[in-house]
């Protein structure tokens, strides 16, 4: 799993020092840096399943999902590569919380997102290339985070500010990359938490 972060040596010197992550923080996290590094589960997650989403049963099936992986995987893969790579792109969303349930039909949620996941994939986001823009892209769609649910959230944020008129977007950041967003607004969670860590020892 460390490959996953080692070709973002700055995410990994932040999260190596984030001590106080939510498990439902480091889960989202962990998403998204498979997304990075894995264009199958980007498109699973980031594409189809948002496009399931949206439909009138927000659901999907086993043999959906190996029909899908057939299509979009390599066209050497075997049936039984083609299983495989199926059932773990199911506990991969699953575990990052896109999936509810284990057996058919799996229903397709979006994950509550807190602002610290948001704003850490925006910073991680600044300084990479991506398809799409900080708006619509696969990252955010897999959690639910688009159109106006998305503008809403951005404008909440402290790290950001957001600005939409018509169809044009403006995002100014405060902070100029992810290490020095995560030196201001990580230390004081951490400080809060070895305090009440003292205060009940």
């Amino acid at each position: 799993m460390r490959v996953r972060f080692d070709a973002f040596p700055a995410a990994l010197r932040v999260l190596t020092t984030w001590r106080t992550m939510p498990p439902e923080t480091r889960r989202l996290i962990c998403h998204f840096h498979v997304q990075l590094t894995d264009p199958l589960y980007r498109a699973f997650t980031g594409e189809f399943l948002p496009s399931r989403r949206e439909a009138l049963r927000p659901e999907v099936h086993r043999q959906t999902v190996i029909a899908w992986t057939a299509e979009h995987g390599p066209s050497r893969w075997a049936l039984k590569t083609q299983l495989h790579f199926a059932t773990r792109l199911l506990s991969c969303a699953g575990a990052a919380g896109l999936l509810r349930g284990t057996r058919d039909p799996r229903e397709v949620v979006a994950p509550r997102v807190p602002d610290a996941a948001l704003a850490y994939i925006l910073y991680a986001l600044r300084a990479l290339r991506f398809d799409g823009s900080f708006v619509k892209n696969p990252y955010l769609a897999s959690l639910g985070l688009i159109g106006g649910h998305l503008a809403d959230r951005l404008r909440a944020l402290d790290s950001v500010e957001f600005r939409q008129v018509g169809d044009v977007h403006e995002l100014d950041w405060h902070y100029p990359d992810l290490e020095t967003w995560a030196a201001a607004e990580l230390a004081p969670l951490s400080s809060s938490a070895e305090l009440a860590d003292q205060v009940h020892a």
